[in-house]
């Protein structure tokens, strides 16, 4: 995917998006990246302006919502442990999710799960749900984005 910005043309020598060094004009404070990796789902993009000797001077994340149509649906109750990955999803719950007595539903980092409208996540006394995202690669249950 490509992506594009600005940043402060004085202190700024160098931007890095998702790791990689982008394409960056001075005289114009602007930068271009056409290579950042996506996964299907809620992508957190970390973009960094880099001052003389390679020093971070500023930084900010930026959410990119990539739909390649491989959503997963996942929906009922759950009678035996699961754990949803970011490579396997994401995932859109179809019907209510039920997380039963004793079981536990582990969401990875960087793993999205879609809740619709009217649609519900129960976790039953007794049931866990796990979600440990970290700073670059959230957990996200959000509602599904809508096209465009």
């Amino acid at each position: 995917m490509a992506l594009r910005g600005t940043a402060n043309a004085i202190d700024t020598r160098a931007i890095v998006v998702a790791g990689v060094t982008s394409s960056w004009t001075a005289w114009q404070g602007t930068w271009t990246n056409n290579s950042v990796p996506l996964t299907p789902g809620i992508n957190r993009i970390l973009i960094q302006a880099l001052g003389t000797n390679g020093a971070e001077i500023a930084r900010t994340n930026f959410d990119v919502w990539y739909d390649d149509g491989s959503v997963a649906g996942i929906g009922g109750a759950l009678t035996s442990n699961i754990t949803l990955t970011a490579l396997d999803g994401p995932y859109a719950v179809t019907n209510t999710l039920t997380v039963a007595n004793g079981v536990t539903l582990t969401i990875q980092p960087g793993t999205t799960l879609y809740l619709g409208s009217g649609i519900n996540l129960v976790i039953a006394d007794g049931g866990q749900l796990l979600a440990e995202g970290t700073a670059s690669a959230p957990s996200a249950l959000p509602s599904r984005p809508a096209p465009g």
